[in-house]
């Protein structure tokens, strides 16, 4: 015994044990957590054979005639059902061991929406079902001649997409060019009739000398002869208050009498001759003054003419400008075609200098009449000074006296009255003492040497040129006469278009019996609506999965073919499953237009009705019978335009209109696109009974490089495939509403198409349900010594 406790050996089996314990405690969890496994994998495939079970239960009407699927079960008892196959797969047969033993299992069933919608009123939900139904037998009634159409786009999408940007700057163009045009009559009023003659002045030949002469005749008028202090107008006085004394003297010698009479007139006389050249003077100095203003009135005139006219042209030089942006943003083409248009387009553009030439000679003219304006209103100036009398002194009078006897003869008086007249003129002179300004007769010779000749001949030139046709973009006659052609055509055109829309409106009043149909359809869509409003347990979004490869391509057809790929290729899945499920028929009635009555509508009617136009229906939701076909058929006239002006660009008639002049080619592009677009409708609304040739029009008429656009041909149907590209509020409501209209299945739309099933059930482990807890990464509840388990599951078709 001593020697057993001795034994060091012994000690192995201590570590021994420990290891194994630490085994033992891994085996039991490790075998617990894969019982526990297994139940989940169990619990999870009772759970959806549970989904399957109750969706297997779906409306085989819309399955088979729509390809949609809609839960057509009772949705009260799912859950009754969810918990007894939940229950009835958990337990094993009796004689099996049961390893993972599940108990409790309890089950909760939901009908799930996508987006707060149920069932096929969630749009994506439907869209998703209804491009499972389509992408495998879509593709071929897609028809080749429709892939023709993308294929022509995507190898030609440079020169389609040149044209459509062509087509739409040339509006652009054409409105600057009305801006141009209006422009440049503006200057050529402007400018018409302008023309300033040199002053002529009113007095031949004024000069300096001349002008200072008028101004000491004022002055002797006014200081000499005229003012009270003048001493010879107070000598006048005297000399006839003498005479007049002497002849009340009855002594006076006659001889003294008749020389005081002569020497009293003789005086006058000089007096009135001063006064009568002062006025002279004054009349001469106001008729220049009035001469020169009305010249400077002309000219201001002129001026303002000048004026207006560079605002005018500058507006017709930056709307050029504007042009020849717009044609520099022009995208080239591939082809020699687009080349041509191009160049036609370029004829649009007033040849660089033209109009800089007209702003040039204004610019010019204008500093040379506002520099002869300036020397004109110096010149009124210097005529206002030349009024100017004002003495700067005092006279000094020379007062000798001019005595009378009865010896005086009559020449002495005379001769003395001149010497001291002359005399006190000289001492007026003095007085006034101020010369006119220097500046004066440089500023008369200026006016006089002035040459406005070149000037004038400067804005004529400017005028006429504003006439010439390269400027003004003006028609010759020939040109205007085929203009006028061209427009007769398109009047013409657009009273069959009258027609026309007057026989679509006539006929869809005259359906006033399938008002219940629509109103019916309304209904529907508002019952799908307000199923909205319960409260539904929010799904799992539906699959996206790609359209089938075959068109999964680019696709580009002017404003409405701009996506590329995926997106289109399955939108385009979508809408043949609508011309596919819900249809739509080919006119059976014909649009003759040589017989057109709009009063006459009776064949029409079938066209109009609901049930051979059903799609038109999804796609305008009107709710007035034969209104939906009517916008189909506008929209139908919108393309064929569309498609008809890109074709007329390439007409070679409509080429040679352009080549003649742009004006014209667009004029005869309009017609075209018209004329060619009625004779389309009247082939596309052809009847059944006509061959399927006949009832085709080609989409493009023209070829470009190696493809010959005329071969791709498209009925109406063909061209409802395009129109269907559009996105439209609302459309995929309206399909339910027919589905449910024409399958006369009850709440097609509100019933569910996705389920939500819950199940739980509880595993007691064998060994240490804490440990496996605590050592795994189960999402579960510790209940009693069990581990819930818990399965969710979202499961529709």
């Amino acid at each position: 015994m001593r020697r057993f406790f001795k034994v060091e050996k012994g000690s192995v089996s201590i570590y021994f044990m420990i290891v194994s314990l630490i085994f033992f405690l891994f085996s039991t969890v490790l075998i617990d957590f894969m019982r526990i496994m297994v139940a989940e994998r169990k619990l999870e495939q009772a759970t959806k054979v549970a989904a399957q079970s109750i969706m297997s239960d779906y409306n085989p009407k819309v399955m088979n005639d729509y390809g949609l699927f809609v839960y057509n079960g009772d949705q009260g008892a799912a859950q009754t059902v969810a918990t007894k196959i939940t229950k009835d797969n958990l337990e094993l047969k009796s004689g099996y061991f049961n390893i993972a033993a599940l108990s409790g299992a309890e089950s909760q069933v939901e009908f799930a929406s996508h987006k707060g919608k149920i069932g096929l009123t969630s749009e994506d939900t439907l869209k998703h079902q209804m491009l499972e139904s389509a992408k495998y037998k879509g593709p071929v009634a897609f028809g080749e001649e429709t892939f023709k159409i993308f294929e022509f786009f995507t190898k030609n999408g440079r020169d389609t997409r040149a044209l459509r940007k062509m087509m739409k700057k040339q509006k652009e163009i054409k409105t600057e060019m009305e801006v141009r045009y209006q422009s440049v009559v503006e200057v050529e009023d402007a400018l018409k009739g302008i023309k300033v003659d040199p002053l002529v002045y009113y007095n031949q030949g004024l000069d300096v000398e001349m002008l200072h002469g008028f101004t000491m005749d004022l002055v002797h008028q006014k200081h000499l002869a005229e003012a009270t202090s003048s001493f010879e107008k107070k000598q006048q006085e005297q000399y006839v208050q003498e005479y007049n004394n002497a002849v009340n003297d009855s002594n006076t010698d006659p001889k003294l009498l008749e020389n005081l009479k002569y020497r009293q007139e003789a005086h006058q006389k000089k007096l009135d001759e001063t006064i009568k050249a002062g006025q002279t003077a004054l009349a001469k100095i106001n008729g220049e003054h009035t001469n020169v203003t009305n010249k400077i009135t002309e000219l201001t005139n002129v001026i303002t003419k000048l004026d207006a006219a560079k605002v005018a042209i500058d507006k017709a030089i930056a709307s050029n400008n504007k042009i020849k942006k717009l044609l520099g943003d022009l995208p080239e083409g591939d082809s020699e075609e687009m080349g041509e248009i191009r160049k036609s387009l370029e004829s649009a553009l007033v040849p660089e200098g033209k109009l800089e030439g007209i702003l040039k000679k204004i610019n010019d003219a204008k500093p040379i009449y506002s520099s002869y304006k300036r020397l004109l209103e110096s010149l009124n100036q210097i005529l206002d000074k030349a009024l100017d009398t004002t003495l700067k002194k005092g006279i000094n009078w020379v007062k000798t006296p001019i005595d009378v006897a009865e010896t005086s003869t009559q020449q002495k008086i005379i001769e003395a009255l001149e010497k001291r007249y002359e005399e006190n003129k000289k001492a007026v002179n003095t007085a006034f003492s101020a010369a006119l300004d220097s500046s004066i007769r440089p500023n008369l010779e200026a006016v006089k040497n002035t040459n406005l000749t070149n000037t004038n001949e400067s804005v004529k030139s400017a005028k006429d040129t504003t006439t010439e046709k390269n400027v003004r973009q003006q028609l010759s006659e020939d040109e205007n006469n085929q203009k006028d052609a061209e427009e007769q055509k398109t009047t013409n055109a657009m009273e069959q278009f009258g027609k026309i829309i007057k026989v679509i409106n006539t006929a869809k009043t005259k359906l006033s019996s399938e008002q219940e149909i629509y109103t019916n359809l309304e209904k529907i869509i508002a019952t799908n609506d307000m199923a909205n409003d319960k409260d539904y347990a929010e799904g799992t979004p539906p699959s996206t999965e790609d359209a089938d490869d075959l068109i999964d391509q680019s696709f580009d057809m002017l404003d409405f073919l701009s996506k590329m790929g995926r997106e289109l290729g399955n939108k385009a899945l979508i809408n043949e499953y609508l011309l596919g499920e819900l249809g739509t028929k080919q006119p059976v009635s014909l649009f003759d237009m040589n017989n057109l009555n709009p009063d006459n509508v009776e064949g029409l009617l079938s066209d109009f009705e609901f049930k051979n136009k059903q799609v038109e229906y999804v796609m305008y939701g009107k709710s007035t019978p034969g209104a939906n076909y009517a916008a189909a058929l506008l929209e139908l006239i919108m393309i064929r335009l569309v498609c008809n002006a890109i074709s007329g660009v390439f007409n070679k008639d409509v080429q040679n209109a352009f080549k003649l002049n742009w004006l014209v080619g667009i004029v005869a592009l309009v017609a075209y696109t018209i004329i060619e677009t009625i004779m389309d409708i009247e082939k596309l609304t052809k009847s059944d009974e006509t061959t399927n040739f006949d009832k085709k029009v080609a989409f493009l008429k023209f070829s470009i490089g190696s493809i010959d656009s005329k071969k791709l041909t498209l009925s109406y149907r063909d061209h409802l495939r395009l129109m269907l590209l559009f996105n439209r509020d609302g459309q995929y409501g309206r399909s339910i509403a027919v589905i449910e209209q024409i399958s006369q299945q009850k709440g097609v739309g509100t019933k569910p198409t996705q389920i939500r099933v819950i199940n739980k059930a509880q595993i007691k482990p064998w060994f240490l349900p804490n440990a496996v807890k605590t050592f795994t990464n189960l999402d579960s509840k510790l209940i009693n010594g069990k581990i819930e388990l818990k399965s969710d599951l979202f499961y529709s078709y």
